[in-house]
């Protein structure tokens, strides 16, 4: 290595013995064991001044210096926003995120987001998944790396388990059903989705009635795949879209934003693999159009 790598080295004192190095580094830096592997094979670990490979045993006093960047980016400037913080725990928060809240920085949007919040409380925030800008609800966020891969896993291999509420124009006839309708980006409008059967990807959502109201129906929503806007172009896809929602369909009821909230997410927590459960109450906007739809006064 050259002296400008080492000028902005960081130093782990070993104070155990018998581990291999590219694990005891990974349960310490909170980084995952193949990022720390794949940086000492580059060069970027030094154990006393030397190269060493991943299998090296440590030894109490080894000197371990190393310079391994965090994907986090130089633009999510720290910003102090209120943010509703569910629970904290070993590698992971849940956030009840409120309406009209964009998650991540994007061009047009570079501050006030949700991350930008929680890189002002936390270190090393890591979002696992999305929520639309205009969606309320329950989010998990990964508080480290290692946690971050092992979230995303569940979430690739379909473990984490979502519940969507939503209010939908007209009325369903079937008490349950499933919409197993591909997705694809519109060629036209590439901030929507839209269903099709050519170059599109499998989307399967369940829906489950809750209560017929006035010209609109409450449902609860499970999606089998994670696909952008999924619940909402299959809603539209019906001829049933979510009410308020500008961007997919024109329902008669004009509400503030989609009447659409993350009810409950499951998942194993990613330190104890303790399966957990969390639930979040729809916000304000959502509970006032749903009493008033039962109540048939809403115009």
């Amino acid at each position: 290595m050259n002296q400008r790598k080492h000028k902005d080295k960081k130093v782990l004192k070993a104070k155990d013995t018998g581990k291999r190095l590219d694990k005891y580094m990974a349960e310490h830096l909170k980084f995952s064991r193949s990022k720390i592997k794949r940086n000492i094979k580059k060069g970027r670990v030094l154990v006393n001044k030397k190269n060493k490979s991943p299998h090296y045993t440590i030894k109490e006093g080894d000197l371990i210096e190393y310079e391994i960047k965090s994907r986090r980016k130089d633009h999510i400037i720290p910003e102090n926003i209120p943010l509703e913080i569910v629970e904290e725990k070993e590698g992971y928060i849940i956030i009840n995120k409120h309406p009209d809240m964009v998650v991540h920085p994007a061009p047009g949007n570079p501050d006030g987001t949700l991350l930008n919040g929680l890189a002002y409380k936390y270190k090393t925030p890591r979002l696992v998944h999305r929520l639309d800008k205009d969606t309320s609800g329950v989010m998990i966020a990964a508080l480290d790396e290692k946690s971050a891969l092992r979230i995303k896993k569940q979430f690739k291999k379909k473990k984490v388990k979502k519940i969507y509420l939503a209010l939908v124009d007209g009325i369903l006839e079937n008490d349950a059903g499933e919409i197993d309708v591909p997705i694809k980006r519109d060629t036209r409008d590439r901030t929507k989705m839209r269903a099709g059967w050519t170059r599109a990807r499998k989307s399967t959502t369940r829906y489950r009635v809750r209560k017929r109201l006035n010209n609109a129906t409450y449902i609860e929503a499970y999606p089998l795949t994670g696909r952008t806007h999924q619940i909402r172009v299959h809603f539209d896809h019906l001829g049933h879209p979510v009410i308020g929602d500008r961007k997919y369909g024109d329902p008669p009821f004009r509400a503030p934003r989609q009447m659409l909230h993350a009810w409950q997410v499951s998942f194993e927590e990613p330190a104890s693999k303790k399966r957990v459960s969390y639930t979040v109450k729809v916000p304000e906007d959502f509970q006032k159009i749903l009493t008033e739809l039962k109540n048939n006064s809403y115009k």
